[in-house]
């Protein structure tokens, strides 16, 4: 099971967006020989904005770009970032909130 998945609330805590909240929209996984890397496409979070040129005339058009797992922290219901743990409820593996141990 995963620590952050898409559709969690998160929070940049560093890098040039650091502050920023969004929802995670996808997470993306790469391996490059031995190494694996996880990188999660926030909302409204590391987008870049370009003009492309048509025959009617400009159009602005937005990209989003995937940040590092590492750099991004999940938020508690209040507010608050927290570390996840997993807890064994009815069976399952469940993820919980390590600041408030509630079940995300």
């Amino acid at each position: 099971m995963k620590r952050i998945v898409s559709g969690d609330q998160v929070k940049v805590i560093s890098g040039n967006e650091a502050g920023k909240v969004g929802v995670v929209r996808k997470v993306l996984y790469s391996s490059v020989g031995r190494r694996k890397e996880v990188y999660v496409i926030v909302s409204d979070v590391n987008v870049r904005r370009f003009v492309k040129k048509t025959q009617a005339g400009k159009k602005f058009d937005a990209k989003s770009y995937p940040i590092a797992v590492s750099n991004v922290a999940l938020l508690a219901g209040d507010g608050f970032v927290s570390k996840v743990g997993f807890k064994l409820k009815d069976g399952t593996k469940k993820r919980i909130f390590k600041r408030t141990a509630e079940f995300v």
